[in-house]
């Protein structure tokens, strides 16, 4: 009987060897019969470990965050903007550890149906957080519900007038302000010669974006309060088009040879009645006005083909990522945020704004 034993338990004995010697080897550890490995000792610039660390934990990865951005069109602005948006994610991306943020950019070419489409697209990526610009302020709002019955925040750079759906305008064109600040750059002109009298062209964006006709109306209320100074000879929609602008300023020289102001709502459509103007040899004689402070148009100004421009810096609306993180994270639960600096540029101070020292308009 203790033979049998012995006999069965030197067999234990050599399977368990056996077992072990078939065991998968880990990458970086030694193999069955190698000498162990010494303890892995700290790299010689590492700090020593501190006792009272804790240990690490699983779920101390960053969180991803996905942003959907539905735009309206990708021109020279928003160009500007967009890069603006992208530096701020990279930037937070690597002063942050808590936190990863990815965008994802879709442009509809102006086009209602378009944007639609892509709202419908992209909430198959299960973003986050939205930021959206309307192509038409009542034709965008099947897709501004797609994206609020998903019940993702929504950062309105367009105002669309639905803060039933939203979640916080981003008020980065401040339109009340840059109306304000242009009616009060225009009366300077008008205080400085009383002799001078405006008679205007007015080139709007697009008919179906309310919000920007501000940008244009300004001089219809200063037609209301000084008739015998300022009067609206023609308006019409450049839609957001160089080219569009070019020909209506076009028109006007033939039509209208008395017009000597010109107030477009954006620098884009500025700088096709500026191409309009420089053809024709009279951009000495017409004061033309634009928006948003683009690359473009502060050229425009410092080569004498362009009176002024009012806005926020395009650099400022990636604050935008911001706003939008913050919807995410519970840390911002204001309705609004704008983006408080308006610069109005010109010959006497395009170059302070290139060189990063001028003041905003009403400090």
């Amino acid at each position: 009987m203790k033979k049998v034993l012995a006999i069965l338990m030197a067999l234990a004995m050599i399977a368990a060897l056996v077992a072990c010697g078939n065991q998968p080897v880990e990458p970086g550890q030694p193999s069955t019969g190698d000498q162990p490995a010494a303890a892995e000792q700290p790299a010689a610039n590492d700090p020593p470990p501190d006792a009272n660390d804790p240990p690490p934990d699983a779920n101390d990865e960053p969180r991803v965050i996905r942003i959907a951005w539905f735009d309206d069109t990708l021109d020279q602005t928003r160009a500007v903007m967009l890069e603006a948006v992208e530096d701020r994610i990279a930037f937070i991306n690597s002063e942050r550890s808590d936190v990863v943020l990815e965008l994802a950019y879709y442009e509809a070419q102006a086009n209602v149906n378009t944007q639609i489409g892509q709202v419908e697209t992209g909430l198959l990526l299960n973003p986050d957080v939205a930021i959206f610009s309307c192509v038409d302020t009542v034709g965008s709002i099947p897709a501004v519900e797609m994206i609020h019955d998903a019940g993702i925040p929504i950062v309105d750079i367009r105002d669309m007038g639905r803060p039933d759906l939203i979640s916080v305008i981003f008020y980065g064109a401040d339109e009340a302000t840059y109306a304000a600040a242009m009616t009060e750059w225009l009366t300077r002109h008008l205080e400085a010669d009383p002799e001078l009298v405006f008679n205007a062209g007015l080139i709007y964006g697009a008919a179906a974006q309310i919000q920007q006709f501000a940008r244009c109306d300004l001089v219809k209320s200063m037609a209301e309060e000084m008739s015998d100074r300022v009067i609206v000879l023609e308006e019409r929609h450049g839609n957001w088009q160089t080219e569009l602008a070019m020909n209506i300023m076009e028109d006007w020289i033939q039509s209208r040879p008395e017009m000597n102001l010109v107030v477009a709502a954006n620098d884009i459509m500025a700088q096709g009645a500026s191409h309009a103007l420089t053809a024709a040899q009279r951009i000495d004689e017409v004061i033309l006005t634009g928006v948003d402070l683009t690359d473009e148009g502060v050229a425009l100004i410092q080569e004498g083909r362009m009176s002024a421009s009012v806005g926020a810096r395009l650099q400022d609306y990636g604050l935008m990522v911001d706003v939008a993180l913050g919807l995410v994270l519970g840390t911002f639960t204001d309705p609004t945020y704008t983006i408080q600096e308006v610069y109005v540029i010109d010959a006497t101070n395009v170059q302070d704004f290139i060189n990063g020292t001028i003041k905003p308009f009403f400090s």
